[in-house]
């Protein structure tokens, strides 16, 4: 795993930090084309969560340092034991990092099944499936981005009775281009 963690130092470009999550990297490796693949590196302990979400495209992760929990989310039934309520909204992508428009789709219920992943493993999603994720400290992810399938994801917050939690917000200090990065 060193030796792929040192080439892979070599091909970064385009690096955004803080990811979503504080202290969450996000490299592009090689080039665009017919997919993406990505360096996810996590220098911070993860101390917030993030908001259950499908992508736009199949992915394939393999872990080359530290460890993740991929929480996967189903749809279920009220009387699942697990579930809970969530508002679904969708998110159609506009074309740049962090930037979408965000519609109020349905009402469901949920619930999660939690898998860690340590150094050597692979985990993989379909674009329409809901996860949330967990980094150690110290992580350091490969993923492999496939082509986009849709322009549009989902996004799930809970809901206490009648109100939704809003769980989900792009901050000012998310997606952010390290200043090396910049031409």
């Amino acid at each position: 795993m060193n030796k792929i963690i040192e080439i892979l130092e070599l091909m970064k470009s385009s690096t955004i930090d803080n990811y979503v999550l504080a202290g969450l990297s996000s490299s592009l490796i090689g080039q665009e084309g017919f997919g993406k693949v990505r360096l996810f590196e996590k220098d911070l302990h993860q101390r917030d969560s993030m908001t259950p979400h499908s992508h736009r495209f199949n992915f394939v992760c393999l872990v080359l340092a530290g460890y993740v929990t991929n929480h996967v989310w189903e749809e279920t039934t009220e009387c699942d034991v697990g579930a809970d309520k969530f508002l679904q909204s969708k998110l159609t992508y506009s074309g740049t990092i962090g930037s979408h428009t965000k519609d109020k789709d349905q009402i469901n219920y949920y619930s999660s099944s939690s898998y860690e992943y340590c150094p050597g493993e692979v985990y993989s999603m379909f674009h329409d499936q809901i996860h949330s994720i967990t980094f150690s400290k110290g992580a350091k992810v490969l993923f492999f981005e496939g082509p986009n399938i849709s322009d549009q994801s989902v996004i799930i917050e809970p809901m206490i009775g009648s109100q939704t939690i809003p769980t989900y917000e792009v901050a000012d200090w998310m997606f952010k281009p390290r200043k090396q990065d910049i031409v």
